[in-house]
């Protein structure tokens, strides 16, 4: 049996995403999408009594334009105000936290894509998670596939037999559809997460049960 999860990146997501990652077989991240503006690709909350958002500024773009265009803003002064609200919302021990010390890195990305992977693999290594993480545009057969048409078909090419989402996947997919393909179709439970991004339960020192 093979276990394939499918969504798009986002910025530093909650703790719901990452157990996604490691329930799966092979983490398949939509980076041939369009790009949602005002979405959460560029930005999260943390401090969840009283959310703080944090955002990474892109340059401008065509509308059109999918997640791989997308460039982050030349002005990386950005990081260092993220790291100064880190402080003032933790504290000064949050310093010591290795995502505090891993977040000054981010500065060094053109591309917005880069970004959201190195981050990612960064958490996913953080959290001792194993799981195989590749790109949608990696298949060359999907260009023309949208919505479900396009899941199901990166889950063929990766001869997956059942297709794991999050709960708001139940109102996009028909079971009927998955299983006329030999999909099984599931969708994993995430009530006990916080909708707030990884960071606060990282510089909180929170235990993380993936």
């Amino acid at each position: 049996m093979k276990t394939v999860s499918i969504m798009q990146p986002y910025f530093f997501p909650y703790a719901g995403y990452f157990s996604l990652i490691n329930s799966s077989d092979t983490f398949v991240i939509l980076d041939d999408v369009q790009y949602i503006r005002r979405g959460w690709m560029n930005r999260n909350k943390i401090n969840f009594s009283s959310p703080f958002y944090i955002t990474v500024p892109v340059r401008k773009h065509k509308r059109e334009s999918d997640t791989r265009q997308i460039l982050v803003s030349k002005d990386s002064k950005w990081v260092l105000r993220h790291l100064n609200s880190f402080l003032h919302v933790y504290g000064k021990c949050v310093s010591d936290s290795p995502a505090y010390k891993y977040y000054s890195s981010l500065s060094s990305f053109d591309f917005l894509k880069d970004l959201l992977f190195d981050s990612l693999s960064w958490t996913t290594n953080f959290l001792g998670i194993k799981t195989e993480i590749i790109f949608s545009s990696e298949f060359s057969n999907i260009s023309n596939k949208k919505g479900s048409d396009k899941i199901i078909q990166i889950c063929k090419n990766l001869n997956a037999d059942t297709y794991l989402n999050l709960p708001g996947g139940k109102n996009l997919y028909s079971l009927s559809k998955f299983e006329d393909n030999g999909l099984s179709l599931k969708f994993l439970d995430t009530d006990c997460y916080r909708r707030i991004s990884i960071l606060e339960d990282i510089f909180s020192n929170k235990q993380i049960n993936l």
